[in-house]
């Protein structure tokens, strides 16, 4: 199971740090987001967004947390502190997401952040 763990845990890292190519390969068709300042955004207003904004420099995941519901189906939480560059402090945030597995790959079906106090 440590070895799916890590998977995740890379699919999830990519991310932060993909363009917006990744972000196509990678998401659902109907995969729905939901961000501090943004709200609920969909598949083609997050691609825009990744397209037009800076991208992480760096990231690390704390208290790391997963659930598998059912087979193809993985749930994880867990707290991020990110930065980027022109950032004066970090960016901390609880965050949850839920993958499905196709063809063989995990893609984002629902992404979640809460800035954490």
């Amino acid at each position: 199971m440590s070895d799916e763990r890590d998977d995740l845990q890379a699919v999830e890292r990519a991310f932060w740090f993909g363009d917006a190519e990744h972000y196509r390969a990678c998401l659902t068709p109907g995969c729905l987001m939901v961000f501090p300042g943004m709200g609920i955004v969909g598949r083609k207003q997050l691609i825009a967004g990744i397209e037009a904004g800076p991208r992480w420099s760096a990231v690390s995941f704390q208290d790391w947390r997963r659930d598998d519901p059912q087979e193809g189906v993985a749930i994880v939480a867990y707290r991020a502190t990110a930065t980027r560059a022109g950032m004066d402090a970090p960016y901390r945030a609880l965050c949850g997401s839920v993958h499905v597995r196709d063809g063989g790959r995990w893609r984002l079906a629902f992404h979640q952040q809460s800035i954490e106090g």
